[in-house]
């Protein structure tokens, strides 16, 4: 799935606590009206990786690989968030048709 974001952005991290980004809030929203959403640490992380990664295919691979977490585990989650942030106008998803296997044979 490709993934790109759905109108201009405007994001705004606050860190806070200990360890550093224990407490991290990304606030996002889309310009210029949009209403401000206030994402928490690992909703924020995987907007980030998905705006810098566009695919959702590489945005659960990294997090597997950084948290050391099972692909298939933590991907419903990542598509939980995904959709949801589609779902607020901040993220367009598109169904990558590379996903959908080789071509079908044109008829002869």
């Amino acid at each position: 799935m490709r993934i790109g974001p759905a109108a201009e952005l405007a994001l705004h991290a606050v860190d806070g606590g200990e360890p550093p980004g224990a407490d991290r809030v990304l606030y996002v929203t889309t310009l210029p009206t949009g209403h401000p959403v206030v994402l928490n640490a690992m909703a924020a992380e995987i907007l980030e990786r998905a705006l810098e990664l566009e695919s959702r295919e590489a945005v659960v691979a990294t997090l597997a690989e950084d948290f050391d977490a099972d692909p298939d585990l933590i991907g419903p989650d990542v598509d939980r968030v995904l959709e949801g942030l589609a779902a607020q106008g901040i993220l367009r998803l598109e169904e990558d048709p590379a996903d959908d296997g080789p071509p079908s044979p044109t008829p002869a």
